[in-house]
């Protein structure tokens, strides 16, 4: 059986790659709402790994939209997932001893004996767990339990073959290591052989011949050796199953607390409905990154509206918004295909693979390399960008090349933006370099005048 993850619907997801996220503040986005780092950390990372799949997108989003729904099962659900990723740092420290041990000790089948017994208390706690798990879905509405769907059949099968393990601990109870007999050692083994079913449920395999003959008391060494592979591995798959998944719960911390965040805003939120094409059509969009700091009383909200295939240069005065346009269009991208709302009224977006953002380089960052101008150091940063770029992916400049003559900018920008244009990457460019605008780049680039209202001119 497959790994059951909570932030994908396999366990090979296909995700992009954002460059150039620091320009965003994405870092300070995630401290207004959480001030863990270890979350934000986990966080930044799921953020910047975009979903490619449509399933993986609407997933999240039924997760996202359950667990806010319903506060008290998401509570439970953390406390479970937290008490079993203790118990599998237990779990892992007794392997360490046992490794240690069978190295040193003069007396390895009572070490594997005292070993099994440790690996059955652990398995226990397993169950338990699995108890709690499966019980926390079940008691959700039949709507709500749709999104855990795959949870529910791993967690009852589960659960049905960790029952077999109650004959294990029966027949172990019997058994001694000095007084042992033929008929015990066969019922261990039995028990270890209803043990291999399981090891699909871990994703483990195991294999080998259990018994030989032999003296009875080497044949109760190898039925204690064998049970001893089988529970481990049974237990490294199913501590996996939960660590893996007290792990991803921090994202779904993050998307409580953010929507917390909206709600106190007093701001409509929506999830975006999944394109089946590149568009972008946003109603009503307000800044995240805003909205997050408590900064809503002078937001003004913005349409964005790009169809498949078109781009956009956005000119205009000084503190007109470009920037916070820009921003605001970044976050759309990188929260639609993390499955999390935005701060709109509506919005339907496609999938871009992956995103570039890049930034006129500043004074300061001249330091670290004084020789070289800023104009450089924004080809330098851009090259490899228009190297890397593939159909499908969506490109955010702001103000690069305006540190020279702003003639000579637009002919270093003409021919770059057409050729992103030629490869169907989108892009965005902000500037001031209003003589870019008398060049033909195609009919795909829109000509965005920022202002009290953004005008879109068509070219």
């Amino acid at each position: 059986m497959p790994v059951i993850h909570l932030l994908y619907t396999t366990d090979t997801p296909r995700t992009g790659q954002v460059v150039g996220e620091e320009h965003l503040k994405l870092d300070e986005f995630l401290k207004n709402a959480f001030c863990d780092d270890a979350t934000c950390k986990y966080v930044s990372e799921t953020l910047c790994s975009p979903l490619l799949a449509k399933e993986d997108i609407l997933y999240r989003q039924e997760i996202v939209r359950v667990i806010t729904a319903n506060p008290e099962f998401f509570q439970s659900l953390l406390t479970v997932l937290g008490k079993m990723d203790v118990v599998y740092t237990d779990w892992q420290n007794v392997k360490k001893d046992y490794a240690m041990l069978t190295r040193t000790s003069r007396e390895l089948g009572y070490t594997q004996w005292t070993y099994l017994k440790e690996n059955i208390r652990y398995l226990l706690k397993i169950k338990q767990g699995i108890a709690q798990f499966y019980d926390l879905l079940t008691a959700l509405s039949e709507t709500s339990q749709k999104a855990f769907s795959p949870f529910l059949n791993f967690l009852q099968q589960s659960l049905d073959l960790l029952n077999q393990y109650d004959a294990l601990i029966t027949c172990l109870s019997r058994a001694s290591y000095e007084h042992a007999d033929l008929s015990i050692c066969i019922e261990i083994n039995s028990m270890a052989e209803i043990f291999v079913l399981m090891l699909d449920v871990g994703g483990r395999k195991s294999s080998g011949k259990i018994l030989s003959d032999g003296p009875i008391n080497l044949l109760f060494d190898e039925a204690i050796r064998y049970t001893n592979q089988v529970v481990t591995l049974i237990n490294g798959g199913f501590f996996e199953f939960f660590h893996q998944n007290a792990s991803e719960m921090l994202f779904y911390r993050f998307a409580v607390r953010y929507i917390q965040l909206l709600n106190d805003a007093q701001v409509r939120w929506t999830f975006p409905s999944i394109a089946d094409d590149a568009v972008m059509q946003v109603r009503s969009l307000l800044d995240p990154f805003l909205v997050v700091q408590g900064r809503t009383k002078n937001i003004v909200p913005r349409d964005i509206c790009m169809e498949t295939d078109q781009s956009a240069i956005l000119t205009g005065d000084n503190n007109t918004g470009k920037t916070f346009y820009l921003r605001s269009l970044a976050y759309v991208l990188l929260f639609t295909q993390a499955g999390l709302p935005i701060p709109a009224e509506r919005a339907h977006v496609g999938i871009r693979k992956n995103f570039y953002i890049l930034f006129a380089s500043r004074e300061c960052m001249k330091q670290s390399q004084p020789d070289i101008g800023l104009f450089e150091m924004d080809a330098m940063q851009l090259a490899p960008i228009v190297h890397k770029v593939q159909g499908g992916d969506f490109v955010l400049l702001n103000e690069i090349f305006q540190s020279t003559f702003y003639d000579e900018a637009a002919e270093a920008l003409c021919p770059i933006l057409t050729y992103l244009g030629h490869k169907s990457v989108q892009f965005l460019l902000v500037t001031h370099i209003e003589s870019l605008l008398s060049y033909d780049m195609g009919p795909n680039v829109l000509h965005l005048q920022a202002g009290e209202d953004f005008v879109i001119r068509k070219r």
